[in-house]
């Protein structure tokens, strides 16, 4: 018995090999990598789970090379301003769409995102100090995407209050 082959196959007058009759097909065999599009990620710290502070701080070297350059001039400057600029955070994994303020803090040399953090993610989403959160900013829908990436072990000694 003989198994498949890799001939070219006889179609009409025209011989094709597998690449160009699976191309006719609509069969796609190109290797593509995942990419990842969580281009900010971040262990969260005690500070941005305590309910006084309700602030979520982004490293500006992430912010500025994966978030700034899809915003339009208008958005850059409100950021970076005292005017600041409300944002949509969508959460993944909970179907759910949060208003927050995203802004540069001088202070901290950070961008932070504030006005809801405390009650809808730490709060809503139990975080806790070491989880790993995953972010990015969608220039087509103009919102932030939020997913918690990694959680820590549970216990009573990593309380985020």
């Amino acid at each position: 018995m003989e198994g498949p082959s890799s001939a070219p196959l006889l179609h009409g007058s025209v011989v094709l090999n597998n690449e160009e009759e699976n191309r006719r097909a609509g069969i796609d065999t190109d290797l593509s990598l995942y990419t990842d599009r969580l281009r900010i990620k971040k262990k969260l710290t005690a500070s941005e789970l305590q309910k006084q502070f309700s602030r979520l701080l982004l490293q500006r070297g992430c912010v500025e090379t994966h978030v700034l350059p899809q915003m339009d001039e208008e958005m850059v400057e409100r950021v970076r301003s005292r005017n600041r600029l409300q944002v949509v955070v969508r959460d993944i994994d909970a179907h759910q769409d949060h208003r927050l303020v995203f802004r540069y803090w001088a202070s901290t040399k950070s961008y932070v995102l504030r006005g809801g953090w405390f009650e809808h993610f730490v709060e809503g989403r139990g975080l806790e100090v070491g989880d790993e959160i995953g972010m990015f900013w969608d220039p087509d829908d103009r919102k932030f995407y939020f997913t918690v990436h990694r959680r820590v072990a549970r216990g009573p000694n990593n309380a985020a209050r």
